[in-house]
């Protein structure tokens, strides 16, 4: 699942039945992203959430974090719409602008 910008995690987590980390911090998947790097993470780093999700970079800008691909807990069954472990949707909804 690739997703971009300012998708609440709330949303994430709903939609995709995972439990990404949501603080004051952090409601973002771009927050997130930061959160867990400490700063705005190049892209191609893979940064691991507290419930196993893996979070990959995959456009950055020097102050921002611009589209993150979300790789499932192999573990976790899959959500309607969400192609599983290894795999990778772009689903136009969970877009922000």
């Amino acid at each position: 699942m690739v997703t971009e910008l300012l998708v609440l995690l709330a949303l994430v987590n709903r939609a995709l039945q995972t439990a990404l980390p949501i603080s004051r911090e952090s409601t973002t998947m771009a927050g997130l992203c930061m959160a867990l790097a400490l700063a705005v993470p190049p892209v191609g780093t893979r940064l691991e959430a507290g419930d196993g999700t893996v979070l990959e970079v995959v456009e950055a800008a020097p102050r921002r974090v611009r589209t993150v691909r979300l790789h499932r807990r192999p573990d976790l069954p899959p959500s309607n719409g969400d192609p599983g472990p290894g795999g990778c949707s772009s689903n136009p909804g969970m877009r922000s602008r």
